[in-house]
């Protein structure tokens, strides 16, 4: 002990700063979720996200939110992303909702048959200038 000081002191400086990075981080979360749930309003067991605009029913769960994109993707006849994020949007919320619409519908099998036939399904190949 003692032989290898300046690499002991250090490593117990980069300790610190790990711990300080973490502390930050905490408090950094903890001031986001209060941020988030001064927005959240609960009527007759229903989170409701309060917008300026009015409030829309938060899904927390990520099993609903598919279920409901899928739903509204089908009753919609299979359109686009912007089109299933137009009208989910004006009723629900949740962090994240463009982006989780895309890669649900990313996985729409009629979706990719569809797409796949529309665009021919083939890649025209040209030869290499060599």
């Amino acid at each position: 002990p003692g032989e290898m000081v300046v690499a002991d002191a250090l490593s117990r400086v980069y300790t610190e700063a790990d711990t300080v990075k973490e502390m930050n981080k905490k408090r950094s979360e903890k001031q986001n979720e209060g941020k988030i749930k001064k927005h959240i309003e609960e009527v007759d067991g229903i989170q409701y996200w309060n917008f300026d605009s009015g409030m829309r029913v938060l899904l927390p769960k990520e099993n609903d939110r598919e279920k409901l994109v899928l739903e509204k993707h089908l009753k919609l006849g299979h359109r686009s992303v912007t089109s299933v994020h137009y009208n989910l949007k004006n009723m629900y919320y949740w962090p994240g909702m463009k982006n989780d619409i895309t890669e649900i519908l990313k996985n729409c099998t009629q979706c990719q048959i569809y797409n796949r036939k529309r665009t021919g399904g083939v890649i025209l190949l040209r030869r290499a200038d060599i």
